[in-house]
């Protein structure tokens, strides 16, 4: 994880620019030098498929994790950063991203098949709660759920906390409620759209890997 000072220093980068920074820019700059570098590629320019992630502003950890992955995954210390309202993109370009990615193809997501390769699976059984970790870091909404019971000396209010789960494709709802039977926890589908978590013990258990998003 790379500290957070380094990637401001990034965004920093990028506002010198319209949307990207050449590395010969930054040559001086830490960030350049490390995984979280800055990208010469120039939009349309690239012939090589692009990787990218459009990122919230307000989780700089998260938006540190997606650079530094990229980084091991491809070998490479250029990342680019390309900043819009509200969030930045990051994003890399390199022809065997298609491998790594075959679900990639267009339209949109839940209106195509999203089905995972064999060799996929496999890392699955070995890696389930790190996917159940992105996937919640990527679509979740965490918040506190209120119930009330009636008991035999009155009504009585229960809070806990509560994960819920909102994508539009069933495809990629399935690829969350998978790895959550294998791991025992207890899930409810409340809409098409949404997986919530909602016992007490299942939050907890989900809280022993599952890091708040910052």
């Amino acid at each position: 994880m790379r500290p957070e000072a380094e990637y401001q220093q990034a965004l920093d980068l990028t506002r010198q620019g319209s949307t990207t920074v050449r590395r010969a820019d930054a040559s001086n700059s830490p960030v350049a030098r490390s995984v979280i570098g800055v990208s010469a590629c120039s939009p349309g320019a690239a012939a090589e498929p692009s990787h990218g992630r459009a990122c919230d502003l307000r989780y700089p950890d998260i938006i540190n994790e997606i650079a530094t992955h990229i980084a091991i995954v491809q070998g490479t210390d250029t990342i680019g950063f390309t900043l819009k309202e509200g969030c930045v993109e990051v994003s890399s370009y390199w022809k065997h991203w298609i491998c790594l990615f075959p679900q990639h193809g267009p339209g949109r997501k839940h209106e195509r098949t999203i089905e995972l390769v064999s060799w996929q699976l496999e890392m699955l059984d070995s890696h389930r709660k790190a996917l159940v970790r992105g996937l919640i870091h990527s679509d979740d909404s965490g918040h506190i759920n209120e119930v009330e019971r009636q008991l035999r000396t009155g009504p009585k209010r229960y809070r806990c906390s509560r994960c819920m789960f909102t994508n539009a494709s069933r495809d990629i709802l399935d690829l969350l409620t998978v790895p959550l039977d294998a791991l025992g926890v207890h899930w409810t589908r409340t809409s098409p759209r949404d997986i919530a978590v909602s016992r007490r013990e299942d939050v907890a258990f989900l809280d022993t890997f599952v890091d708040p998003k910052r």
